[in-house]
């Protein structure tokens, strides 16, 4: 099996053999004499000459988009522009693949900063007992010393696995449509959702409006790729309004997820008949503000956890002033 990201070099190396005239078997036979890992290429080449097309001979990525991928390719080589469609589908994989990243490594540092903040106040525990010699309280939450300082850091590493956990349930309940629902309504979540979808949508638009697939299969592909199942609930709708000869830009009208403006850019490119451009101009718009939603959610979380770094900071400098300042001077006078 093949990783997304080697299988979008893979689109793009066969795309460029193809376009400098090459064909499948040449390029795949080249390959398997110049690279070391030829694996791959040794399988898809035998699946050909077994009498498979290309889009069948692929084994594609363990991916929720391998049906895309397949039903992408197989329009390109039947419609005989495979090498416009490879190119396009390794600039899709690759931006899903970052973006993809992007989300691991915030999650990553999020629990990171989580537990080296443990460590920290763990560690600050530890050294007021020896320094002082007193039980300080550091956070009000009735831990001292070093068996304070072990079950704050154990408890952190605990919370920070059931919370991953918790994140995993929750990233995987968005195959749900009642949970991706309440998600779609959430401000900064919700957009980013949308955002992607539409790019996705938009993207499936500019690759079968390339080729001479029928309008309802096209639409069919369209759907499936914005990979939100509350936007493709309202395929059959679309499909209805299809089927009573309505326009494309007023069948998916019908569908309340589909922002106005793409379904207005849709309408003037059917009356020019000059879909094909209009939906690569609006790839590339959505792609900008799939971009920009990830971007904000990012920065709103990294501001919600410096925030949280920074209270605890201060609070524990507050309790520290408490214990070893401001209590010993109250109990002093007091005592006069």
């Amino acid at each position: 099996m093949i990783s997304e990201p080697k299988f979008a070099d893979w689109c793009e190396n066969l795309s460029q053999s193809l376009d400098s005239g090459l064909d499948i078997n040449s390029h795949l036979e080249s390959r398997g004499s110049i690279y070391k890992n030829t694996k791959y290429d040794r399988k898809v080449l035998a699946n050909i000459n077994t009498g498979e097309r290309l889009y069948q001979a692929i084994g594609y990525p363990k991916s929720n988009n391998a049906t895309f991928y397949q039903s992408i390719i197989k329009t390109g080589e039947i419609a005989g522009q495979l090498t416009e469609v490879l190119a396009d589908l390794s600039e899709y994989i690759r931006f899903n693949v970052k973006i993809r990243k992007e989300i691991y490594r915030l999650i990553l540092m999020f629990f990171l900063k989580i537990i080296a903040l443990a460590a920290y106040l763990g560690g600050a525990m530890m050294m007021l007992e020896v320094v002082s010699r007193k039980k300080i309280d550091l956070l009000g939450l009735g831990l001292y010393g070093d068996a304070g300082a072990t079950k704050l850091f154990l408890t952190a590493c605990g919370g920070s696995v059931a919370l991953a956990l918790i994140g995993y349930i929750c990233f995987k309940a968005i195959n749900l449509k009642p949970v991706e629902s309440l998600y779609l309504k959430l401000p900064l979540l919700g957009r980013c959702l949308r955002a992607f979808a539409m790019f996705r949508f938009t993207y499936a638009m500019k690759l079968v409006f390339n080729t001479e697939m029928g309008l309802r299969e096209s639409v069919e592909l369209i759907y499936g790729a914005a990979g939100s199942k509350v936007i493709k609930g309202k395929y059959n709708k679309t499909i209805e309004a299809l089927d009573e000869s309505k326009s494309f830009a007023v069948s998916l009208s019908t569908n309340s997820y589909i922002p106005e403006n793409l379904i207005k850019s849709i309408e003037f490119a059917e009356r020019a008949g000059k879909i094909p451009d209009a939906s690569a101009r609006l790839s590339v718009q959505f792609k900008e503000e799939a971009e920009k939603a990830f971007y904000k959610l990012k920065d709103f979380v990294n501001l919600m956890t410096k925030i949280l770094i920074f209270l605890v900071c201060v609070g524990s400098v507050a309790s520290l002033m408490w214990h070893v300042a401001v209590k010993p001077m109250i109990e002093a006078f007091k005592n006069f």
